[in-house]
């Protein structure tokens, strides 16, 4: 007679941390973290009181002394209007700033319409045959009716417990699903997606004019007013802070000016470098996150049909005035027309896999 025992092997890690490893630990301690969103907050708390300091002090240094300085050949008028020039940068990447940190790109169960709790185990056990949920009820999440006749289809988010449509992936620092996620960005502190790309982009292009010509110009600054009398050692950040608030060799200003070349160029090339990307990234009809994990995905739009996608109509526009109240997207983030799967890059990706198996048994 056969008996059948069930054996239960507990696979999770020891609670006595005694018997972990010092790598072990920081691992744990990490992923602890991690999972809890303290770095993104802590990250997003810095980056916003670096930014609050940064945009004042860079404003109030160029309009009382470097323009004043470097351009006292030049008539009162052309002073006048590179101030007004420098002030509308600050404004519009202020702005824009504002629109990436406010605008709501996350994917929510509305309460009007909230999608069935049974709809988990119906995902994971479909049945033979139809049978609805609710025989009252169409089922569809939050209104919308799934379609994917050639399209994308829709997926199921077990963290969140709900059924997502195409592009929308969860991110686990922001703890929900982003509608058409593209990354998460920790300077800005919140994820891009659909309802916020544009004004990252924008953000990202107008960091990049402000911190390049920014660092120029203070860079010429100090060269002639600074720079012969110095010894080297007043640009290295640290000796420069001290410099400043304690020993007193640097004055304020100056020593402002070398803390805002430095930053200048940092955001100058972080700015360049998100700009360029996402451009290419848009032209394609792509997110970064589809390039990175290699979601199967193609647009047969055109280069501008992409563009209109994230920034609307008269999308050059965007980047002098934030247009969404004129010119507004025209997907809605749950449907994307013209963007298909790619069955040839599936194709494409299990003949690699099935090579690289190949390769090693062969070794």
């Amino acid at each position: 007679m056969a008996v059948s025992r069930a054996v239960t092997i507990n696979l999770e890690e020891p609670d006595d941390e005694s018997k972990l490893t010092l790598m072990e630990k920081w691992r744990k301690h990490v992923e602890k973290k991690r999972k809890e969103g303290h770095d993104a907050k802590v990250g997003i708390c810095v980056v916003t009181s670096l930014l609050a300091f940064q945009i004042p002090s860079q404003l109030i240094i160029f309009l009382y002394y470097i323009i004043p300085t470097l351009f006292i050949e030049y008539s009162p008028w052309v002073q006048y209007y590179l101030k007004v020039f420098i002030v509308f940068c600050c404004l519009e990447f202020c702005a824009n700033y504002l629109c990436v940190r406010l605008y709501d790109t996350m994917y929510r169960t509305t309460r009007d319409n909230p999608q069935p709790k049974e709809i988990h185990e119906r995902w994971r056990n479909p049945p033979e045959k139809f049978v609805p949920l609710h025989p009252n009820r169409n089922g569809t999440p939050n209104g919308h009716v799934e379609d994917n006749h050639g399209g994308l289809p829709w997926t199921y988010c077990d963290v969140c417990e709900l059924k997502i449509p195409p592009r929308t992936h969860h991110c686990y620092f922001c703890k929900a699903c982003i509608l058409k996620r593209d990354h998460h960005c920790f300077m800005v502190g919140t994820c891009i997606g659909h309802k916020n790309q544009r004004y990252f982009v924008v953000m990202a292009f107008w960091t990049m004019v402000c911190g390049l010509f920014g660092g120029v110009f203070t860079f010429v600054y100090i060269k002639h007013l600074h720079w012969p009398f110095a010894p080297w050692t007043d640009f290295f950040l640290p000796l420069t802070i001290y410099r400043t608030l304690w020993h007193g060799s640097i004055p304020l200003h100056i020593g402002l000016m070398i803390y805002h070349l430095h930053m200048e160029f940092l955001f100058g090339a972080l700015g360049t470098f998100y700009f360029i990307s996402q451009m290419l990234i848009i032209s394609q009809g792509k997110t970064l996150y589809e390039l990175t994990k290699e979601v199967p995905v193609k647009s047969s739009n055109s280069v501008n049909s992409n563009y209109v996608s994230v920034f609307g109509n008269f999308w050059g526009l965007n980047f002098i005035f934030p247009m969404q109240i004129l010119f507004q997207q025209k997907d809605d983030g749950v449907k994307w027309e013209g963007v298909k799967l790619d069955h040839n890059a599936n194709c494409e990706k299990q003949v690699k896999y099935s090579d690289k198996r190949s390769s090693i048994k062969t070794v």
